[in-house]
């Protein structure tokens, strides 16, 4: 099992599986936070670790260049604050238990975050209604990016303490390479999963900018790896990532992954030419 596991088809065919279901969860709070930065983000995701432990089932980073591209996009703007905040935060917690107030929980930890300076505003949904108008801010801006000409979407993580360096760090690095470039960073702060996509700038044609998505590309994978994260991370290797792998990953696991390969699929039958980069 532990072999097919990031393997994406190139060992063999998965036939069967066993799956363990978990009952759907009696309580779920929602709300959206304003934050001054993502490393404020970050220390907020362990003010509520601690305050409603595993309870924490989303923590997704929202940037204000992301949401501005949202509304474009969709031709309306409806602020989720009564100002403009440049990061925000949408979290979810759940519980199995319906007698667990989650919602008074969460409520207290935000407003103890408030007086300590650490978020800057809060919003909570009080209905289902409003928990899926918070979900639409995150689920739009990727949206939005789709339909942006010349979008370029990246797929890197990094450990959850070094995610503010390396939007720092990424974004220096794009800045050097397209002048005016627009970071939309954004995405799983829990896991380290953050998309650092990029916009063209406006005065550059879609065409320019796609001409630079290699180096562009390079320079936010180097970021990452600099701070001990990894070239991809939801979205696999498959091909995009393939020749990448073999320029960030020691030579003697390349090796063994090969051995595998040839030991499970000696014909290249399986999903070849993806994963494994050439020797």
């Amino acid at each position: 099992k532990q072999l097919f596991i990031g393997a994406e088809g190139t060992l063999g065919i998965v036939t069967a599986a066993v799956l363990r279901l978990l009952p759907r969860p009696a309580v779920t709070a929602t709300a959206l936070a304003a934050v001054a930065d993502p490393a404020a983000a970050v220390r907020l995701l362990r003010r509520l670790q601690s305050a409603v432990g595993e309870a924490v089932t989303a923590f997704e980073l929202v940037p204000r260049s992301g949401l501005d591209l949202h509304f474009a996009h969709c031709g309306k703007r409806h602020e989720p604050f009564g100002q403009r905040f440049d990061w925000q935060v949408l979290l979810e917690a759940q519980a199995g238990a319906a007698r667990t107030d989650l919602t008074r929980d969460l409520e207290s930890a935000l407003a103890e975050a408030i007086a300590d300076g650490l978020v800057l505003d809060a919003v909570i949904a009080q209905s289902d209604r409003q928990a899926a108008a918070l979900w639409r801010y995150r689920e739009g801006l990727a949206f939005a990016q789709v339909e942006d000409p010349g979008n370029l979407k990246n797929d890197t993580s990094v450990p959850v303490s070094a995610i503010a360096d390396f939007i720092d760090h990424a974004s220096a690095a794009a800045a050097d390479l397209v002048p005016g470039v627009r970071p939309i960073p954004f995405g799983h702060i829990g896991d380290g999963n953050i998309h650092f996509n990029l916009s063209r700038p406006l005065s550059m044609p879609p065409d320019a900018f796609i001409a630079r998505w290699p180096a562009l590309t390079e320079a936010v994978t180097r970021a990452a790896a600099a701070l001990g994260g990894s070239i991809s991370a939801e979205h696999g290797l498959g091909r995009l990532k393939r020749d990448a792998i073999g320029r960030y990953k020691p030579a003697v696991e390349i090796e063994l992954m090969w051995r595998l390969k040839r030991m499970l699929d000696p014909d290249d039958l399986m999903n070849p030419g993806k994963v494994l980069p050439p020797l």
